[in-house]
């Protein structure tokens, strides 16, 4: 009979009659809320600061006059959570890095957590059985493969299938040759890869930051300069569970070298675009307790310069999901960003800022003239193929076509976009999440390996 929800980056509670009001005394940007089995409390999570890596665990009750809130936990970044019928014990599932998530038994009471499972595959989507004696789960491997998308046409071909995770394409300036992110070597590194030959070469390793461990290694996002000579591309630094997840920009010149920070005062920075002469980056930045798009001379020593503020609630997500899902692009005489709100446009001066179109696009690009954007986003009609590859003027604003993609049909994710220099192709990443669904028996003593499993 009761309800809670999210609105303006606050919780409401209410009944199903309608007589929903905002909760009083509880953080604001609640991240996930999750009713106890007897109804009496929710679990609320909620990121106490952007970009802290960190995630507070709430108890609140299920009404304001039956009790007062209070703080539980602060633990790292917590995927999901689900209460056994104790009403006290739940599983909470934090996030290691962006495709490794462990279990573990969280004691609402003392606020303490052991360790229940983890395993090479990712783990999720934990649900407690009624009686507490199972736990289902699911868990698989994630497969990222490379795709090309023809721009008039929608035709789609492969351009690297092979296994793991290849993703983030992007065309380098000459169209011979492309940058991607892959994990083959066990952690994500920028790989070069020829595509007449498929020659490839290593470009980028987490090793060569500064201060580099095996913890804080995960490179990705890597965007060719316009002549060829540099690159920008984002790090995901993790250190432990209680430091959480912080993505940087770097720059490094393409013959190799040590790479350098794109914004020294940034607490995150991620999203580069280069803009079509090479003398700025646009990306987004989180600093002094401002989420903006922003640009910079790389190399310079200049300050960055300040074009549009976004919405602080949208930074708690990002880094939770994964900052590899966002993005920036410029070319010609727009910069195109994407936020929950939709797609926008504005001048590379901050001008002209306006919503484009305000259905979701899991990626986005603008055509090398800057004329048309470019955008993947999924068929909600369920009368057709699940993906559209949909094209957009980018002055008028006007839609001029919609083609159904035929991507194989288990494709979940969709990530980076990258056009083509001669204009005809596209370059994307999709996700295959090839997942079975298991049950765990037997774990009154918290297990580290997979035995009392049945799927």
């Amino acid at each position: 009979k009761s309800v809670a929800f999210f609105r303006a980056s606050k919780l409401w509670v209410g009944t199903l009659a309608g007589d929903a009001r905002e909760y009083p005394g509880v953080p604001s940007n609640p991240l996930v809320i999750h009713y106890s089995p007897d109804g009496a409390r929710i679990a609320m999570l909620v990121s106490p600061a952007p970009a802290s890596g960190q995630t507070e665990l709430w108890l609140v009750p299920a009404t304001p006059a039956s009790g007062k809130p209070g703080k539980v936990a602060t633990l790292g970044n917590i995927a999901g959570i689900s209460w056994f019928p104790d009403n006290r014990r739940m599983i909470v599932e934090i996030m290691q890095g962006p495709q490794d998530v462990d279990f573990h038994i969280l004691d609402t009471l003392t606020g303490k957590t052991t360790l229940l499972l983890n395993h090479p595959d990712i783990l999720s989507g934990s649900a407690i059985s009624p009686d507490g004696k199972s736990l289902a789960f699911y868990t698989g491997p994630i497969n990222w493969d490379l795709w090309e998308i023809g721009t008039e046409d929608a035709a789609v071909k492969p351009l690297l299938a092979r296994g793991g995770a290849d993703m983030s394409p992007d065309w380098a300036p000459g169209g011979g040759h492309y940058l991607f992110a892959t994990d083959v070597a066990g952690r994500y590194e920028i790989w070069d890869r020829a595509v007449q030959d498929g020659f490839m070469r290593v470009l980028v390793t987490g090793d060569s930051l500064p201060g580099a461990s095996p913890h804080t290694t995960q490179v990705a996002q890597g965007k060719w300069a316009p002549d060829g000579e540099q690159i920008v591309f984002l790090s995901q630094l993790q250190s432990s569970m209680q430091i959480g997840i912080f993505p940087k920009l770097w720059l490094q010149n393409a013959a190799g070298g040590r790479p350098v920070p794109l914004d020294q005062n940034a607490t995150l920075s991620q999203a580069a675009a280069w803009s079509p002469d090479g003398q700025w980056i646009a990306y987004r930045r989180f600093a002094e307790g401002k989420l903006t798009i922003a640009k910079i001379q790389p190399g310079a020593g200049s300050p960055p310069v300040s074009l549009a503020e976004v919405e602080l609630g949208e930074l708690s997500n990002e880094i939770r999901s994964s900052s590899f899902l966002t993005f920036t692009e410029w070319a010609g005489d727009w910069i195109l960003y994407k936020t929950r709100g939709g797609l926008h446009l504005m001048k590379p001066d901050g001008s002209a800022n306006h919503l484009l179109t305000d259905r979701p696009a899991e990626s986005a690009a603008l055509s090398r003239d800057g004329r048309l954007v470019y955008a993947l986003m999924r068929d909600v009609t369920g009368g057709g193929l699940q993906w559209l590859f949909v094209t957009y003027d980018a002055n008028s604003g006007v839609q001029k076509r919609s083609v159904p993609l035929r991507l194989p049909v288990t494709v979940s994710i969709v990530n980076g976009m990258s056009v083509n220099p001669d204009g005809r192709s596209v370059a994307i990443s999709s996700a295959q999440w090839d997942f079975d669904i298991w049950l765990l028996e037997g774990f009154n003593q918290p297990r580290r390996s997979f035995s009392g499993l049945t799927r």
